[in-house]
């Protein structure tokens, strides 16, 4: 299992390098001991820029679902959100903004 995330801090909790007394750190745990049970993890960091479908998809589904709603969110009807999965596709390297 391969896990990327554009949160340093919250992929540093995860790979135990450092401790965040923070109100989610229970469900870090919980996320840590399932990954017990996997054959082989790895937790890497990347930029915002390379996870731009999930940063899409997390911050598009929170505006239009309501709070508290179990409910299943498809981007796929964006144009928007298409070209940044056929960007993804081929793997384009993106620039990283402010640099």
């Amino acid at each position: 299992m391969i896990i990327e995330g554009d949160n340093n801090t919250v992929i540093e909790a995860l790979q135990s390098i450092s401790y965040v007394p923070w109100q989610i750190a229970t469900i870090l745990e919980d996320v840590r001991l399932s990954l017990t049970m996997t054959n082989c993890t790895i937790i890497n960091h990347i930029f915002r820029e390379a996870n731009q479908a999930a940063d899409w998809l997390a911050k598009t589904g929170h505006s239009v679902m309501p709070a508290g709603v179990p409910s299943l969110f498809d981007g796929t009807s964006s144009p928007q959100f298409r070209v940044i999965l056929a960007v993804d596709v081929i793997r384009r390297t993106l620039v990283r903004i402010g640099a």
